[in-house]
């Protein structure tokens, strides 16, 4: 063999062994142990109604835009106390009856009518409200219908990877009890356990080490129970429920490595649980909601 297919041979083979680095490389980055699409969809399912819910509180609190909420003060306003408003009706009586002269009769009669177009936009506006709930809830009741569709289709996929039967009575029971909450329009109740269910998937999410979702889900679920401790005015409870949160934080920190963009959201979220307990002493369910949302945005960011 001559010198010159010697050189080729041990090129070919080099650039052989190259390839194969190449491929063991990219088949290692497609390897990762993640949760299937049936599984993710069942989790994103359960966070919608979660935040579906959270709408309708915004709706029924009048914050539900800006829209509404400028109008909701300024007809508020306008009929908290009958005495300025019978006042403020004379005063323009009186200068009409001067600037017009003769025309008492029909300023009475404007008076009196004045009032009826405000009463009748407050009519339209409730009723807007209310389809607006009532599209929500319709909404809810069609995602609950896919979240126990998306359970049907991983349950089994779960016992394969590992997952125990109890794993699966204990989310199944958090799922059926979030059913008969929405059934009953109990937003409190959706929000107890609809969080319980998404704590109830962190042993499923355990099962893929690349995962972080069983930690955002813990989080999740504490910032739902504090939430609702504060809302029934129990601060014991809330600043318990939040009090061992380090943990999960330093998991996920450990996962996502030197990802930046994840690693800044992890930081607003910490942040956000070291200012929960302010929330408690304005006694406000407005700041309550803002402080919950902002978080869950933040960790559904994160996941």
């Amino acid at each position: 063999m001559n010198y010159k297919n010697k050189i080729l041979i041990i090129t070919l083979i080099s650039l052989l062994l190259v390839g194969c680095r190449g491929k063991d490389h990219v088949n290692k980055l497609k390897e990762m142990d993640m949760a299937p699409k049936s599984f993710t969809e069942l989790n994103r399912g359960i966070q919608n109604i979660l935040d579906e819910v959270g709408q309708i509180e915004k709706i029924e609190m009048g914050i539900d835009s800006t829209e509404e909420k400028l109008d909701t003060e300024k007809y508020g306003e306008m009929n908290t106390d009958s005495e300025p408003q019978q006042s403020e009706e004379s005063g323009q009586s009186q200068n009409q009856e001067e600037e017009g002269g003769g025309k008492e009769g029909e300023n009475q009669k404007e008076n009196q009518s004045s009032p009826q177009p405000i009463k009748e936009k407050k009519d339209n506006k409730e009723e807007d409200k209310q389809k607006k709930v009532e599209s929500i809830w319709n909404k809810i009741d069609k995602s609950l219908e896919e979240v126990h569709s998306s359970w049907n289709d991983y349950e089994v996929e779960g016992v394969r990877k590992g997952a125990t039967d109890d794993k699966g009575v204990a989310f199944e029971s958090s799922l059926n009890k979030m059913t008969k909450a929405v059934e009953n329009r109990d937003i409190l109740g959706i929000y107890d356990y609809g969080s319980q269910s998404i704590f109830n998937l962190k042993p499923y999410y355990d099962l893929y080490s690349d995962e972080i979702g069983g930690e955002v889900g813990k989080i999740k679920y504490m910032v739902y129970q504090y939430y609702i401790s504060g809302i029934l005015k129990n601060p014991v409870r809330a600043q318990s429920i939040i009090s061992d949160y380090e943990e999960n934080i330093n998991k996920i920190r450990v996962k996502i490595d030197n990802d930046k963009n994840k690693t800044k959201e992890l930081d607003k979220i910490i942040f956000g649980l070291k200012s929960l307990p302010q929330s408690l002493e304005e006694d406000s369910k407005r700041l309550l909601l803002i402080k919950k949302d902002v978080l869950i945005e933040n960790l559904n960011a994160l996941e």
